[in-house]
């Protein structure tokens, strides 16, 4: 397997990226979201998951050699007292290999000064 690093979000393509897995993963797993038209959705859902990203902090997980080669990302929030894991993806060849645990660790010991770490789930694991 390749070696992987972390980056920030820094284009409008990688934003693409994490908003395109992020929404068609909601669309699929949430029985809600499957009753709602697909254009309906779509717009409605990437206004609101834009604005969670512009206020987040994403880090995308990449093959060393090839940034643009994009496997994953992780999105978290932080306030003094916390920091809050949002939303973790990684493409479904690469699971199982403990990317999605390096990257919350990563990610997560850039904000070590904080107290707390708190992770909410809920079926489908988004949002």
């Amino acid at each position: 397997m390749s070696q992987f690093i972390l980056k920030p979000l820094e284009t409008e393509s990688e934003k693409s990226f994490v908003i395109g897995y992020w929404l068609s993963h909601y669309k699929e797993t949430q029985p809600m979201a499957q009753m709602i038209p697909y254009k309906v959705f779509y717009k409605w859902h990437k206004k609101k998951a834009l604005e969670a990203l512009n206020k987040w902090k994403c880090l995308l997980m990449c093959d060393a050699s090839d940034k643009d080669h994009l496997i994953g990302f992780i999105t978290y929030s932080e306030t003094d007292a916390a920091c809050y894991l949002n939303y973790v993806f990684i493409k479904e060849k690469f699971r199982r290999f403990g990317l999605g645990k390096r990257m919350i660790k990563e990610a997560f010991a850039i904000e070590k000064q904080k107290q707390k770490i708190l992770i909410m789930t809920h079926q489908g694991n988004l949002w």
